[in-house]
């Protein structure tokens, strides 16, 4: 008898449905027949297998031993895992140098900073604004406050 074989005998034996196993495995029904026909491909890889063969052998009352032992001899033993495989980088890793600072590169910048900053006092000092001078030659920067009933006006003069 094959493992599906085993598996659906189990279960009939235990008087139980697609729809019980599924509901006690949480294993889709399609599944559950698709591995009673020993159909596999929908598992998705022999881990899945084999932990959905133990499941269903639990649900339906049989020892899965000896199914996982016929299975691991018709497909083959899972590949041992080791820590350095699950931890280790994909892909090697690379180690860059620090990128060091352009000095040239910065002070030229500072430079550039400060004959602009000296540039725009010098014309600043030599063309006053005059906007300004004519506001302070017909005093309009004068604020005067008169009283207008209960308001208080501020007005220029």
């Amino acid at each position: 008898m094959s493992i599906g074989e085993d598996l659906a005998a189990a279960r009939r034996r235990a008087g139980l449905t697609l729809t019980q196993v599924s509901k006690r495995t949480c294993i889709r029904e399609t599944l559950i027949c698709a591995i009673e026909r020993d159909d596999y491909r929908a598992c998705g890889g022999d881990f899945y297998t084999r932990g959905h063969i133990r499941a269903i052998a639990h649900a339906v009352g049989a020892d899965p031993g000896p199914l996982i032992a016929e299975y691991d001899a018709a497909h083959g033993p899972p590949c041992p895992v080791t820590a350095a495989d699950l931890l280790g980088p994909a892909k090697p890793v690379s180690i860059r140098e620090r990128h060091r600072l352009k000095w040239g590169a910065g002070l030229g910048i500072v430079l550039a900073a400060v004959v602009g900053l000296a540039a725009y006092h010098v014309f600043a000092s030599s063309h006053p604004a005059s906007a300004v001078h004519a506001a302070a030659r017909t005093g309009l920067h004068r604020l005067s406050r008169r009283r207008c009933g209960t308001r208080i006006r501020w007005s220029f003069t």
